[in-house]
């Protein structure tokens, strides 16, 4: 349990809870609960980042070369990252055989899928990737060191940033059940980067206690 009471279970737990409540009250539809339940790896998401990047055929070139080069950084954090995560959830019984990283990686994928449809949010995606590969700077070095025993030393910081990836996931699912795509008004955008900011500054936070740990 960390400090601030939660577990890698009850994270888990209560965020699939939301997501099938989400869905029983007709407020998720099948096809995107099915996109956030069934998406089982990273290459899931970066698949769907390639998509948005054809789809946007009149994007800029930087852009484009942005994407691919954020995609090639991102992979590697994210696989590693999971790793750590099943690591972790072999000494917990109770979630034995459940792929506690699906559900983060189904969240990151219904956020490209939906917003990748924007024009306007295009660059968005794309700021909030890189800045995912920012906030997982030390994961992909400490976790090379400590062996499955060892990283249990890293588990509160590592739940902290799994907990702040599903409910930044969440908060988008519930951001596009509220407004339909294409009417998204700017102050809403700006309201979902505001909370991935706040999102990615205690996941650097998180991501400074590992290396605070490993030293």
């Amino acid at each position: 349990m960390t400090s601030s009471g939660y577990t890698l279970e009850s994270v888990y737990a209560d965020a699939l809870k939301q997501v099938r409540d989400l869905r029983g009250a007709g407020r998720l539809s099948s096809a995107h609960y099915d996109t956030i339940t069934g998406t089982s790896t990273p290459k899931d998401v970066l698949a769907s980042v390639n998509d948005a990047i054809l789809r946007h055929g009149d994007a800029k070139s930087t852009t484009k070369t942005r994407m691919q080069n954020m995609g090639e950084s991102l992979r590697p954090r994210l696989e590693r990252f999971g790793t750590a995560i099943d690591m972790l959830a072999q000494s917990s019984p109770q979630v034995m055989g459940v792929n506690l990283v699906g559900l983060l990686w189904g969240t990151l994928k219904f956020f490209v899928v939906v917003a990748g449809d924007i024009a306007d949010t295009f660059n968005t995606v794309l700021i909030f990737f890189e800045d995912i590969v920012k906030g997982l700077p030390a994961l992909e070095t400490y976790i090379d060191i400590f062996g499955s025993s060892q990283l249990q030393l890293l588990r509160e910081s590592l739940v902290d940033i799994y907990r702040e990836f599903v409910v930044f996931g969440l908060q988008a699912v519930k951001l596009f059940d509220r407004s339909p795509v294409p009417t998204l008004g700017r102050s809403t955008w700006r309201s979902l980067e505001s909370d991935f900011k706040s999102s990615i500054s205690r996941v650097e936070k998180a991501g400074r206690e590992v290396e605070r740990i490993a030293a």
